[in-house]
């Protein structure tokens, strides 16, 4: 299923309390960590906080923890942010060399904005340029069908965008149409459809299609080229040895039941055009008249209806009571909603109390002792040389069965000791000084044994003709 690729956690953001200061952090996030990262070198945890804490200051957001479930205080609100963003799988992590940590936005994640994005765009007024490519590209495999066989699946998905593009118009068309006739009157209705309907939808795409020179008139024409390819053997033999010629895993076979359902779904696309403009064109039917309507009874209303209808009800009510009982009859009596109410005084405010949480101590403990880990865990040419140089001694070669493992640092230099294998160490290695007083090669079919791990053994040699010094 399509939502088991996709981690829930990820809409929580948008459903909480603090949805609006979310949502500014994380749009900010985008544009640093997506849409800009070509201008900018890799965003560190830190560099992500700073972009969150401006995000607020130009926005004016906070964050209320009082409406938090679940909330962990923190020293500011960018680093609760951030790590709240991190826990619902906005964010990630990644070590870089050495104890340099690098923050990243997922794949997942950074396409749902760029969706977001491009709903907020819209798709533009590009119906015509998308009718015209698929008749070109369809014109040009009838000319030259071996040289251009690839162009038909180009324009099966041009065909399908061009599809989507109707749909949501004729989508957008009906909720346009809903709002006016149910939910609006007055100013909202004539801006939503001088402004949402006319402007955005009728005016940049709708209207290009009416009119004579839209290259939607060669849409007969379209699908005459694409019955050609499909139902003349010499082209359609031309365009299956062509793509044959290219995937060579695919059978004859395959590539004629592909090219087929491509052409089909070209030839059902293009006749399905004129259901979706007929249903745009009933959508704007309807929208018009409802404006036209609303348009002629501001025209012909008269000025000050209500105040006209209360002075009429008056006068009714005063030449017969009975017979017209309304709201504007005085009382009789003292009605207890006009008994006097004395003031009385206000309480004494009070000092707000503060609840005070104490700081996650285990969690910041268990942090330092990973970054701890971390850093010691980086290339350390010193600790390796103090490991070397205990074990060799006065010798001139030992293997990995002579060399003694006591802590940690013996521990990752014993580890670190296979980056010299063979001399093959980058010159941007830290460890590439090191290849000019020490030579390290495998012992073809022998392992090492310790009580910490068993590995292939290896034999260190130190060269004659270069001295280093103990420290």
């Amino acid at each position: 299923m399509f939502w088991n690729t996709i981690n829930l956690d990820l809409f929580k953001p948008f459903g909480s309390p603090n949805a609006n200061a979310y949502c500014v952090a994380l749009w900010r996030l985008y544009e640093t960590l997506v849409q800009n990262q070509l201008e900018l070198d890799e965003c560190t945890p830190k560099e992500a906080k700073e972009e969150i804490r401006f995000a607020f200051l130009e926005n004016s957001q906070q964050i209320d923890y009082d409406r938090e479930s679940e909330s962990e205080r923190c020293d500011s609100d960018e680093e609760y942010t951030y790590r709240y963003l991190r826990k619902c799988g906005w964010l990630r992590e990644i070590d870089e060399v050495g104890y340099r940590r690098v923050t990243f936005m997922p794949q997942i994640a950074s396409n749902l904005l760029s969706a977001l994005d491009g709903i907020k765009r819209g798709p533009g007024a590009r119906l015509a340029t998308t009718c015209q490519t698929i008749f070109v590209g369809i014109n040009s495999v009838l000319e030259e069908p071996s040289r251009n066989a690839f162009v038909i699946s180009s324009a099966e998905e041009t065909a399908r965008s061009f599809q989507d593009q109707l749909k949501a118009m004729a989508a957008s068309c009906r909720d346009i149409a809903y709002r006016m006739r149910e939910e609006q009157q007055g100013n909202e209705l004539f801006r939503t459809f001088f402004k949402e309907f006319t402007r955005e939808i009728l005016l940049e795409d709708y209207s290009k299609l009416k009119t004579t020179n839209h290259p939607y008139r060669y849409r007969q024409r379209t699908l005459l080229a694409v019955s050609e390819i499909l139902y003349t053997k010499r082209i359609f033999d031309e365009v299956v040895a062509s793509i044959e010629r290219t995937f060579e895993g695919k059978t004859r076979e395959e590539i004629e039941s592909e090219v087929k359902e491509q052409l089909v779904n070209i030839t059902i696309i293009f006749k399905n055009i004129d259901k979706l403009l007929t249903r745009i064109d009933e959508y704007r039917s309807a929208m018009t008249r409802r404006t036209r309507e609303a348009m002629q009874y501001a025209l012909t209303a008269v000025p000050e209806l209500s105040q006209k209808l209360d002075e009429v009800i008056g006068l009714m009510v005063k030449h017969n009571e009975d017979m017209c009982p309304s709201g504007l009859l005085s009382e009789r009596y003292v009605a207890r909603s006009r008994f006097f109410k004395p003031i009385v005084k206000r309480p004494e405010p009070e000092p707000t109390r503060v609840n005070r949480t104490s700081p996650p101590i285990e969690k910041i403990a268990e942090q330092r002792a990973y970054d701890s880990f971390i850093r010691k865990r980086a290339p350390n040419p010193k600790r390796l040389i103090l490991m070397l140089e205990k074990n060799l001694q006065s010798k001139a070669v030992i293997t990995t069965d002579d060399i003694t493992v006591d802590s940690l640092d013996d521990f990752l230099a014993y580890l670190q000791l296979r980056d010299l294998l063979h001399g093959c160490v980058p010159k941007t290695n830290p460890y590439h000084s090191l290849l000019d007083y020490y030579d390290v090669r495998t012992v073809e079919g022998e392992l090492t044994e310790n009580r910490y791990l068993t590995a292939p053994k290896l034999v260190i040699r130190r060269k004659s003709s270069a001295s280093i010094k103990r420290t």
